[in-house]
C-alpha cells in the first residue's frame, strides 16, 4: 500500500450523538409501526412466536404453526422469543409478540454494527495498519483505529443490498451479526489468544445454530486460513484453534442432544432436517448470471473500494487488518461458488460477505486521492437527493391528486388503500419527513461547504443518504406497505368465522409458511400439525385463481371466502364438516 500520513484532526472520530442519530435512522424504520409481512418477515416470526406461546419442548423445535421449518437453527428466535417474552411482560402486555419479535431483530442488528465498528478498531489500531509517520505529526494509533472504524460502519449502512434484508426477522438477517462477532473474535485472537478462541468459538456454534452445520464450517475453514496466512494468528494458532474448537463443540451439542431426548417424531425430523438440508442440493441450473447481475449493486460501494485496498496491499496480506477480512472474504466467496454451482445461492446468502467487504473497503479509504472523493460524493449527492425527492413527489401527487400523471401511478401502487390524511400515522410520517430531509440538505451543505478534513468524509454521505432514504419510505409509505404485506383483515374475518368453537383446529391446504403463520397470529386458530391425523372440524383452503383450484370432498361446506385487497389472485376458502369422520 502507497504511503500515506493521516493527521489528528483527519482522526477525529464520529461524535457519539451522529453515531446515535445514523443508527437510530437506519433501523428503527421498518421495525416500528407494521405488522408481520409476508414471505421471510413472516416466516421468522411464525417460529418466533411458536416459541414464545408454547411449552418448554417447543422451544427445540423451529416450526411455524405446527409445520416444520428445518432450513434453519434455533438460536435466532431464541433471542427473538426470549425478547419478546421479557418486553411483554415489563410493559405488562403493551408489546405484543409480533412487536416484541422486531425488537429482537432492531437489537440484533445494532449488535452487529457496533461490532463491525469494534473489530474494525482493533485491526487498524496496530502497529501494521499505521500511516507513515517520520516527523511525529500524524495521529494516534487508537486515534486513527476509531476513526476507520467509523468507516466502515458507515459502508456498512450505505450498503445497498442490506438494507432491506437486515430488516426481516429471519436467521439470514442474524448472520449479519455471526460475521461481525466473528470477525471481532478473529481480531481478537492477534493479541489474546484465549479470549480470541473463546469469541470464534461461539461465533462458529452461533452460525451452526443460526444456519446450518455447514455454514458453520465456512467459518471454521475461515479459522483455519487465517490461522495459516495471517501472521499474528499463525503465533497464537496452538492455543486459538483447539480453544476455538472446545467452545464451538460445547455449545452446538446441547440442542441436538436434547432433540435426541425428546425423542418424538417432529424432533427427528427437525434434526435430520438440519443436516440434510446442509448437503442437499436443488438441481438447478448454475446461478452465474444471476451472481453477475447480483453482487455488483448488492455490495456497492464497498466491493469497488475493497478491490482496490486488496491491490494496493497486495504484500501485506499476513497483516492482521488486511489478512483477516480478507480469509474471511475468500472463503464466504466459495461457499457462494458452491451455492452458485447448486443453485441454492439467493440475496440473503450474500450478507455475512458485505461485513468483510465494509472492513476492507474502511481500511483503503485514507489512500483514496481527493478526486475520487469528490467523485463519491457528488454521486452520494445526486442519487440520494434524487432519490428523496422522488419519494416526496409521488407521496404528494398521491395525497393531493398533482400532478396528474404522478397521481395515477400512486394510485395504482396503493389501489384500494384510502384515507391516508385522516390515519393517526399522517402528521408524524410528514413531521418526521420533512425533518429527515431538512437534516439531509444541512449534512449535504456542511460536507460540501466546509470540506472537513476526517478520514471518513468520504462515505458520510453515502451512510446517511441510505438512512434517508429508507426512513423517509418508512414514515410516508408504511401505511401503504403495511396494508400491502399484511394479512391482519383476513386473519380476522377467519377469526370470527370460528369464534364460537375457538379450541378446534384448523387444517390447512395450500398455504405457505408465510400465511401460516400470518393467518395463525391475526385469527388466533389452532392449525393441525402437518405430521398428524386431520380430524379438524375446519378446513382453510388457498389458491390463486387462474393458476391452482383445489377441490374439496362433499362433507365440506364452504362458510367463508376472503383476500388480501392488494392481491386479487390469492384467494382464501373456509368450510365446515358437515359428515363426522369415520
Amino acid at each position: 500500500m502507497r504511503p500515506f500520513l493521516v493527521t489528528a484532526p483527519e482522526a477525529r472520530r464520529l461524535p457519539y450523538w451522529a453515531l446515535a442519530t445514523l443508527l437510530a435512522f437506519y433501523i428503527l424504520p421498518g421495525f416500528i409501526g407494521r405488522d408481520p409481512w409476508r414471505s421471510a418477515d413472516a416466516i421468522g416470526f411464525g417460529i418466533a412466536h411458536a416459541m414464545f406461546a408454547g411449552p418448554w419442548s417447543q422451544w427445540l423445535l423451529t416450526e411455524v404453526a405446527g409445520q416444520a421449518v428445518t432450513q434453519s437453527g434455533p438460536l435466532a428466535y431464541w433471542f427473538a422469543a426470549i425478547v419478546a417474552r421479557l418486553l411483554h411482560g415489563l410493559s405488562f402486555g403493551l408489546i405484543d409478540a409480533a412487536a416484541g419479535v422486531r425488537l429482537a431483530a432492531a437489537g440484533l442488528l445494532a449488535l452487529g454494527l457496533l461490532l463491525l465498528r469494534a473489530a474494525t478498531a482493533r485491526l487498524a489500531s496496530r502497529a501494521e495498519a499505521q500511516p507513515l509517520d517520520p516527523f511525529g505529526a500524524g495521529a494516534g494509533p487508537l486515534a486513527y483505529g476509531r476513526a476507520v472504524a467509523d468507516a466502515s460502519l458507515l459502508l456498512a449502512l450505505a450498503t445497498f443490498g442490506l438494507i432491506a434484508r437486515v430488516h426481516e426477522t429471519t436467521a439470514e438477517a442474524a448472520m449479519l451479526t455471526v460475521t461481525a462477532g466473528f470477525l471481532f473474535g478473529l481480531a481478537r485472537a492477534c493479541d489474546a489468544p484465549r479470549a480470541g478462541g473463546i469469541m470464534l468459538g461461539a461465533a462458529i456454534a452461533a452460525a451452526a445454530l443460526v444456519r446450518t452445520p455447514a455454514v458453520a464450517s465456512l467459518y471454521l475453514l475461515s479459522t483455519l486460513l487465517a490461522c495459516i496466512a495471517v501472521r499474528p494468528l499463525r503465533l497464537n494458532a496452538r492455543v486459538v484453534l483447539p480453544v476455538a474448537l472446545l467452545v464451538a463443540t460445547a455449545l452446538i451439542l446441547p440442542w441436538p442432544l436434547a432433540l435426541n431426548i425428546l425423542d418424538r417424531p417432529e424432533a427427528t425430523a427437525q434434526l435430520s432436517g438440519w443436516f440434510g438440508w446442509s448437503t442437499a442440493t436443488s438441481g438447478a441450473t448454475v446461478q452465474f448470471a444471476w451472481a453477475a447481475r447480483t453482487l455488483p449493486w448488492f455490495l456497492w460501494p464497498s466491493w469497488p473500494i475493497a478491490a482496490r485496498t486488496l491491490w494496493l496491499g497486495r504484500n501485506r496480506f499476513e497483516e492482521a487488518p488486511i489478512g483477516v477480512p480478507l480469509s474471511l472474504s475468500v472463503v464466504l466467496l466459495l461457499g457462494l461458488s458452491v451455492a452458485l454451482f447448486t443453485g441454492r445461492a439467493s440475496e440473503a446468502s450474500l450478507i455475512p460477505l458485505t461485513i468483510p467487504m465494509a472492513m476492507l473497503a474502511a481500511l483503503g479509504l485514507p489512500t483514496l486521492a481527493r478526486s475520487i472523493t469528490r467523485l463519491i460524493d457528488w454521486f452520494t449527492v445526486i442519487v440520494f437527493s434524487l432519490f428523496g425527492l422522488a419519494v416526496w413527489a409521488w407521496w404528494v401527487a398521491w395525497i393531493t391528486g398533482w400532478p396528474a400523471k404522478l397521481a395515477a401511478q400512486s394510485t395504482r401502487f396503493a389501489a384500494g388503500f384510502s384515507g391516508m390524511t385522516e390515519t393517526a400515522a399522517f402528521l408524524p410520517a410528514l413531521t418526521a419527513g420533512l425533518l429527515a430531509s431538512i437534516g439531509w440538505l444541512t449534512l449535504v451543505r456542511w460536507r460540501l461547504a466546509r470540506r472537513p478534513p476526517m478520514l471518513w468524509r468520504p462515505v458520510i454521505l453515502a451512510g446517511a443518504g441510505m438512512s434517508l432514504a429508507w426512513f423517509l419510505l418508512m414514515t410516508l409509505w408504511m401505511p401503504v406497505f403495511d396494508w400491502r404485506n399484511t394479512y391482519r383483515e383476513v386473519g380476522r374475518q377467519l377469526g370470527g368465522q370460528v369464534a364460537a368453537e375457538p379450541d378446534a383446529c384448523v387444517e390447512a391446504r395450500g398455504l405457505d409458511l408465510a400465511q401460516r403463520a400470518s393467518l395463525a397470529w391475526f385469527s388466533g386458530l389452532e392449525f393441525a400439525r402437518e405430521d398428524q391425523p386431520k380430524d379438524c372440524p375446519w378446513l382453510l383452503l388457498a389458491d390463486r385463481r387462474g393458476l391452482t383450484q383445489a377441490t374439496v370432498a362433499d362433507q365440506w361446506k364452504p362458510v367463508w371466502e376472503g383476500r388480501r385487497p392488494a392481491d386479487r389472485n390469492e384467494r382464501f376458502r373456509l368450510y365446515r364438516r358437515t359428515v363426522a369422520q369415520p
